[in-house]
């Protein structure tokens, strides 16, 4: 689901903020999921202190804040280097406001926010300083809570929340389609994707089925890569390069021909 959300089918990937509390894991995530951007696309990060790893990007500008010029200054002047994704280490202050006009305009914003569930990231997108106005929220396609759970004995970090944004009553209305119990350590779906799958099915011609097939597809690709050791970022940017090339040529060198791919 998140190569789906990351790649957008080529179409329109999603806008999506991680959230999460410190050490949890949103850059280590962040990171991860450059792993699946197209290598045509013209890439911007924002950070206040260089942590992204942008060695699989092949057209990344990379901007770093100094005493002089602020993030949310750097959002606004990332708009004019004609971006196709504009990452934001961590949104904290009114350059939130920017990222939701960059989205506005038709650019894939991602980025990392504080906060402990999906909820909060959107209250917190609400509220001073960011002051983000609630009827422009649902431009954000999905976010993703990380967490650090106590497992075994131990820390570990895992994905705890994976929610889209579906739109507005009274509130802005979350669609819960993952989550972690920390009783019985397990995770579970509790519904597909609906908004941003009709959004893609929409837009590509694809019927809903073809896009959960395509899902379930990527799903056991990377279940098989994992079990032939290819988890490090090039390993997977360069099957990911392969598979958007030549999906057919792709899941043969991975011995599954039998998957099929999108027709």
């Amino acid at each position: 689901r998140l190569w789906i959300y990351t790649d957008g089918l080529k179409v329109r990937p999603a806008n999506i903020l991680i959230g999460g509390m410190p050490a949890s894991g949103k850059t280590t995530l962040l990171n991860a999921m450059f792993s699946f951007f197209r290598p045509e696309e013209r890439i911007v990060t924002i950070e206040e202190t260089y942590e992204l790893n942008t060695e699989t990007q092949e057209n990344c500008v990379r901007l770093e804040t100094d005493p002089t010029i602020s993030m949310e200054d750097l959002v606004k002047n990332s708009l004019r280097m004609r971006p196709d994704r504009i990452i934001i280490g961590e949104v904290r202050g009114a350059e939130a406001k920017d990222m939701m006009t960059a989205m506005n305009i038709g650019k894939i914003a991602m980025g990392t926010i504080h906060a402990a569930t999906a909820r909060d990231v959107v209250t917190r997108l609400q509220h001073t300083p960011m002051n983000v106005e609630m009827d422009i929220i649902p431009l954000i396609d999905v976010i993703i809570i990380v967490s650090q759970v106590f497992e075994n004995g131990k820390f570990i970090r895992k994905i705890t929340q994976v929610s889209e944004i579906s739109g507005i009553e009274t509130q802005v209305l979350l669609s819960d389609l993952y989550t972690y119990d920390y009783k019985t350590h397990k995770s579970s779906d509790i519904l597909p994707s609906v908004t941003y799958r009709d959004t893609l099915s929409r837009l590509t011609g694809y019927p809903p089925s073809e896009i959960i097939i395509e899902e379930e597809r990527r799903a056991k690709i990377l279940e098989r890569l994992n079990q032939l050791g290819m988890t490090d970022l090039k390993s997977i940017n360069e099957f990911a390069k392969l598979y958007y090339d030549n999906p057919e040529a792709a899941l043969k060198k991975i011995n599954l021909e039998n998957l099929g791919t999108l027709s």
